[in-house]
C-alpha cells in the first residue's frame, strides 16, 4: 500500500462512507484503520487486570500490554523497560512535571502547546520565540548563563506552524549546562521516524490519537536514570511491592512505578497496531506524499486565494500543518461552512497554543493538517470550496 492510495483509505471506516469527509483536521486527531480497531475489539473481548491475577485471562491481559510496550521499544529503538504508558502526551507531560526535583528551574518557549507550558508555570523561565515561531537557541544561552535550569522543554514541530526545532543545538547547550531535554513530539510522530539515539533527548512523549491509534493511551520515553529522579505522584495499586503499617511504599521499578491502577489493554494494543501501519507505509514514502499535499496547498491558495495571511511562510521541510485567517472572516465561520458545505474537516482557533498567536500578533487562524489517507484531490476540493465561500462573504 501507499500513502493516499484507495486500498489505504479502504481501511479507514470513517472515509468509507457516502460521501467521505475531507478530513483534515489531522494534527488534532487521526482516523483510525480496521487493524486497530480490530486489535481494540479483540483486548476487549476478554477482560483480566495486567498484573493482578494468575488465572489464564489475567495471565494473557498482562501479556498483551507488555508485548505492546515492547512494541513501542522497537519502534524507538530503546529497552521496553524505559516506556511508560499514560493517557496521552498531556499526561505523560504532568507526569513529569508534578514529579520532577525542585532542583532548578525549567525552560520553554512560548511557542509550546498549552500541555508543555501550564504543567510548568510554577517554576518556568519562558523564552520568546524566534519571530518565525522557531525555538530561540541563542535566547536559551542566554538562560542558561543566568540560572540554574535543571530541564528544557520543547516540541518537536509546532502544531500551529509545523516548523521544528534545531534540536541538535538546544541538546547540545542542555547538556553542556546539566539541563535534560523533555521532547513533545505528539505532533511529529505519525510524520517522522523518533530515533531516540539520534534524536539525543532524555525525555520524549507523545499520543496513539495522533497517529492512528485510540485514544487514552501515550507514552512517556525516558533514559532510566532520568526517569528514576521522577516522585511518583499517582500512587496506588501497581505501583508498589509492599505497603508498611506507616503505609511507607516500597516502589516498583521504572515504568511500573509510574502506572497507577488498571491500565488500558486495548488502547495499548491498539497503539501497537498503529505502528504497525506506520511502519508497514514507510516514514520515507509518509514524508515524501504528505509534502507534495502541502506544497500543493499553499500553492493553490496563493494562486486561488490571495487575500488570506498565512501564519508563517511555506518551509519544504515543515511537518504540516498549514495555518492562515482571511482578513474580515471569523476562521469559526468558516470552518463551520466548510464542514456544512461539503463535509471538509479544519480546526479553527488558537490551537492550543495562544502564546505563540500572541507572540506572532496573529489572530485565530483555521489550520489544515493532512495525513496519510489525504488525497490531492481532496486539497483541490477544499480550496475550490474555500473561494466559493469567500466570495458569497464578498471577500
Amino acid at each position: 500500500m501507499k500513502p493516499g492510495s484507495e486500498p489505504l483509505r479502504a481501511r479507514f471506516p470513517a472515509l468509507r462512507t457516502s460521501p467521505p469527509p475531507i478530513y483534515l483536521d489531522n494534527a488534532a486527531t487521526t482516523q483510525k484503520p480496521d487493524t486497530v480497531i480490530e486489535a481494540v475489539r479483540e483486548a476487549l473481548e476478554s477482560a483480566g487486570a495486567v498484573s493482578r491475577a494468575v488465572h489464564p485471562l489475567g495471565h494473557a491481559a498482562t501479556e498483551r500490554y507488555e508485548a505492546a510496550r515492547e512494541r513501542v521499544a522497537e519502534h524507538l529503538g530503546v529497552p521496553p523497560h524505559e516506556i511508560v504508558f499514560t493517557r496521552n502526551t498531556t499526561a505523560a507531560i504532568h507526569l513529569v512535571a508534578c514529579g520532577w526535583p525542585a532542583d532548578g528551574a525549567v525552560v520553554a518557549s512560548r511557542a509550546e502547546h498549552h500541555a508543555n507550558l501550564l504543567p510548568w508555570r510554577e517554576r518556568l523561565l519562558p523564552l520568546a520565540p524566534r519571530p518565525d515561531g522557531r525555538f530561540d537557541v541563542d535566547a536559551l544561552r542566554e538562560q542558561l548563563q543566568r540560572e540554574r535550569v535543571s530541564l528544557v522543554a520543547l516540541q518537536h514541530a509546532s502544531n500551529v506552524t509545523g516548523l521544528g526545532t534545531d534540536l541538535d543545538a538546544v541538546v547540545d547547550l542542555a547538556h553542556r549546562h546539566g539541563a535534560v531535554v523533555l521532547l513533545d513530539a505528539a505532533q511529529t510522530a505519525a510524520h517522522r521516524p523518533l530515533e531516540v539515539e539520534r534524536l539525543g533527548v532524555d525525555l520524549l512523549t507523545f499520543s496513539g490519537h495522533k497517529m492512528y491509534g485510540p485514544e487514552g493511551v501515550g507514552v512517556l520515553w525516558g533514559r532510566t536514570e532520568v526517569l528514576e529522579r521522577i516522585r511518583p505522584v499517582q500512587i496506588g495499586g501497581g505501583t508498589v511491592h509492599a505497603v508498611s503499617e506507616t503505609l511507607e511504599p516500597a516502589w516498583r521499578e521504572v515504568p511500573w512505578r509510574f502506572e497507577a491502577g488498571t491500565p488500558d489493554v486495548a488502547a495499548a494494543a491498539g497503539l501497537a497496531a498503529a505502528l504497525d501501519l506506520l511502519e508497514d507505509l514507510g516514514f520515507d514514502a509518509i514524508a515524501a506524499h504528505e509534502r507534495a499535499l502541502v506544497a500543493q496547498l499553499h500553492s493553490q491558495l496563493e494562486r486561488r486565494v490571495p487575500q488570506l495571511r498565512f501564519a508563517v511562510p511555506h518551509d519544504p521541510d515543515s511537518c504540516g500543518p498549514v495555518s492562515f485567517w482571511v482578513p474580515g472572516l471569523s476562521p469559526h465561520t468558516l470552518a463551520k461552512a466548510l464542514g456544512d458545505a461539503a463535509g471538509i474537516c479544519v480546526r479553527s482557533g488558537y490551537h492550543c497554543a495562544e502564546p505563540l498567536h500572541r507572540a506572532l500578533e496573529l489572530p485565530p487562524t483555521l489550520r489544515v493538517s493532512v495525513g496519510v489517507y489525504n488525497t490531492s484531490v481532496e486539497i483541490e476540493r477544499f480550496v475550490d470550496t474555500l473561494a466559493e465561500l469567500l466570495q458569497l462573504h464578498g471577500l
